[in-house]
């Protein structure tokens, strides 16, 4: 059954209808305030005509902003009905984004991960923790290498298979120097959905994760899922075993000749 967050419910409300509620209430007790002046004036003293007018006018005012915010609420609707419409095609496909938690089914025989380090490091590794902070998994890179992917295969450093759930990773790099490096990586998903919160697209992945639409770095089908582009990086070598396997059973008669 489709849900739908309660950050995307929360939104239903928005801060444009709490400004024209506020909006509205001083409409209301400035329109009493002026009747009841109104209403005591003395009749040998009535209130001054440029005084009068004046707070006419403020009373225009506030009617004018209330229509504004009520305009403005319409216009942010259809906004992000538009922005909903034009993102469907997300719904089904497979992306990579900027981030660092990632979903693991507990099953897939190998995940995939992007990265980036931000300068030449000497030493650099990936820790892969669970959602008590507990480290899974570590894995140590090659010297130097500034872009690429790194493969999980599911299991944890003692080798055992990692369950289902949600995993934080953390690269650390380090320079000649010893200095750290800033380092990012780039997570695999699935999107099962989209959501808009306060004018902002929000992509729900499997898992019960969202993310913001804009960290999207490559989408593909399910079953072709593209790494974002890195410079510089090598096409993989295809390792695929050629060998002949033609089927080379005996086929020597054995017909009774007796």
């Amino acid at each position: 059954m489709t849900s739908i967050s309660s950050s995307a419910l929360d939104s239903l409300y928005s801060k444009t209808q709490a400004s024209t509620t506020k909006a509205s209430d001083t409409y209301n007790q400035f329109l009493v305030l002026l009747t009841t002046q109104l209403q005591n004036q003395d009749p040998l003293s009535p209130m001054e005509s440029d005084k009068f007018t004046s707070q006419l006018v403020s009373f225009s005012q506030v009617e004018q902003s209330i229509l504004t915010n009520q305009k403005l609420d319409a216009m942010l609707t259809q906004s992000a009905n538009n922005l909903i419409s034009q993102s469907l095609g997300y719904i089904g496909k497979d992306v990579y984004y900027r981030g660092n938690t990632a979903y693991y089914d507990g099953k897939t025989p190998e995940t995939k991960f992007a990265f980036a380090i931000d300068g030449d490091a000497k030493t650099s590794k990936l820790q892969i923790t669970d959602k008590d902070g507990i480290v899974v998994r570590t894995i140590t890179m090659k010297p130097g290498e500034t872009t690429g992917s790194i493969i999980w295969d599911g299991k944890d450093n003692e080798g055992i298979q990692a369950k289902e759930g949600n995993y934080t990773l953390t690269l650390a790099a380090f320079d000649s120097a010893n200095k750290k490096l800033s380092a990012y990586t780039a997570i695999p998903g699935h999107v099962q959905g989209i959501e808009s919160i306060e004018g902002i697209l929000y992509l729900a992945l499997k898992g019960n994760s969202r993310i913001d639409s804009t960290a999207v770095l490559s989408i593909s089908d399910p079953d072709d899922i593209a790494l974002p582009p890195a410079a510089g990086e090598d096409d993989e070598t295809d390792t695929t075993d050629t060998t002949d396997t033609t089927d080379t059973t005996d086929t020597t008669d054995t017909t009774d000749n007796g």
